[in-house]
């Protein structure tokens, strides 16, 4: 035997009986109100997501503008830092050199003079 259900006999010519049972049409009918209610629902939740993804992307566009910001000013504060320290160690720089030469023009200005003592038999 085949597992393939059998199709109902053909309606004789000059019959009027309907090819579709009424139970049959109702379920069409009922499937087809049912995909109608689910589509339906379908698109007020693509409605929702949408709303919700628009404010998603508002939070994620104001926090990147915020991070930007941030990292801005740690930018700016840690060049700022570099440049200070750069101006000490040019300023100390600069003081051990001119300390260096007034200790070398001291030194060929007025070198210690060695002075002979007499001794007195």
């Amino acid at each position: 035997m085949s597992d393939t259900p059998k199709s109902p006999p053909p309606a004789p010519e000059g019959s009027t009986k309907f090819p579709f049972s009424l139970k049959r049409i109702g379920e069409f009918v009922a499937n087809v109100l049912r995909l109608e209610r689910n589509v339906v629902a379908l698109t007020a939740r693509i409605e929702r997501l949408q709303q919700h993804n628009a404010r998603m992307q508002r939070q994620l566009d104001e926090q990147t503008g915020q991070l930007k910001q941030l990292s801005q000013f740690l930018h700016d504060t840690l060049n700022e830092r570099i440049d200070a320290r750069a101006e000490r160690a040019t300023l100390q720089l600069i003081e051990s050199i001119v300390s260096a030469r007034t200790d070398a023009d001291t030194a060929r200005i007025s070198p210690p003079k060695k002075t002979r003592s007499k001794k007195k038999t």
